[in-house]
């Protein structure tokens, strides 16, 4: 019955446009948390469209997670998607993952050189924060 109400009203290329976002989806600066919960809303949504093994599945989650959580998966050889979940959860909260610590909602209440910085890339951009949080520590 789902399958003939998805075929009646679900356009094709909906499909093949919410595959290409799965495809697409890493982690950036966000929590590993956050990433989890992507992967598995767009695991559900696509696990109709298309059946996939374990194996496949565990690969395509392996594809998004940062290079150092990456790195940890393939080199504890985790084959369970379940504990690859749980593995970066737990990497996430004990490398107290770098944006979880700065506020960017009150970026505003901060100097001007601490809001153009935004705008370098990614690198400077740490090494920038990392200098004005040893200020303080």
């Amino acid at each position: 019955m789902k399958e003939e109400l998805r075929l009646k009203y679900v356009p094709s290329s909906f499909s093949q446009q919410l595959l290409d976002k799965w495809n697409r989806l890493t982690q950036e600066n966000k929590s590993a948390t956050n990433y989890i919960t992507r992967f598995d809303e767009y695991l559900n949504q696509c696990g109709v469209i298309e059946f996939k093994s374990p194996e496949q599945i565990l690969s395509r989650f392996r594809s998004g997670p940062r290079d150092d959580y990456r790195r940890d998966l393939i080199a504890r050889g985790i084959m369970i998607l379940e504990h690859a979940y749980q593995l970066i959860t737990s990497l996430d909260e004990s490398r107290g993952s770098f944006f979880h610590q700065i506020d960017f909602k009150n970026i505003s209440n901060t100097t001007t050189a601490s809001k153009s910085i935004l705008f370098y890339p990614e690198q400077i951009r740490l090494q920038f924060f990392k200098y004005q949080i040893s200020r303080y520590v």
